[in-house]
This record gives structure tokens, sequence and C-alpha cells, in this order.
């Protein structure tokens, strides 16, 4: 059976709630690749990985290639007014800066159907 998970696991960053006691990245990874988990959903989001952060993001990807897991989808949540990143952000430069700030994050991180 092939499994994913899709539940924020990856992309967490150190200090936030609850994150002491998690894995590292690599070590999600891997428990992930050894317990059948072939596919997994990526945060990106304040807390997690911040829209428009390429190491961090590239980080995953490489990581997950490594362990060989898939990287099949990037939660981006829409923000609000009183995040950054608001993709309705009612000034149409910040908005557009946005948008923009996400499409690095899905290309850079999904990954061809054939794995």
């Amino acid at each position: 059976m092939d499994v994913g998970i899709s539940f924020c696991l990856f992309g967490k960053k150190p200090g936030a709630p609850g994150v002491q006691a998690l894995l590292s990245e690599e070590e999600r990874f891997a428990q992930c690749a050894e317990n059948g988990i072939h596919r997994v959903e990526l945060a990106l989001m304040e807390g997690y990985l911040t829209p428009g952060d390429g190491p961090a993001i590239q980080k995953m990807r490489r990581l997950a290639d490594q362990h060989g897991v898939m990287i099949h989808s990037v939660h981006g949540p829409s923000g609000s007014p009183t995040t950054r990143h608001w993709l309705a952000d009612p000034d149409e430069a910040a908005r557009r800066r946005n948008v923009a700030d996400r499409i690095p994050a899905m290309e850079g991180t999904l990954q061809p159907k054939g794995r």
C-alpha cells in the first residue's frame, strides 16, 4: 500500500510550541521512509516554512530525495490581515509579492509523479 501523510510534520521551526519534543527534519523523513510513508506534505506558513525561504525549502527537497520520500503537496494557507503573506492583501504590490513568494516553494519542492 502506498501511504502518505499530511499533518504539517515538516517545516515546523524550532521554538514553535511543541517543537522541542519533535525529531529533526532528517529524522522525520527517515522515520517516514522506515514506516512505509512515501508521500508527505510541507506546511508553507508562518511558524513552519516561511514563504520565500528558498534555502529551507530546498533542504526539505534534498532530505525527501535522500530518504526516497515524495513531497506530494504544499499546504500554503492564504494568510490573514494580521500576518505577512496575505494572498488577499488589498495592496496590489503586496498581494503580487505574496503570491510570488509561494510559487518557488511549490516548484522547488514538488517532485515528478513518476517517483
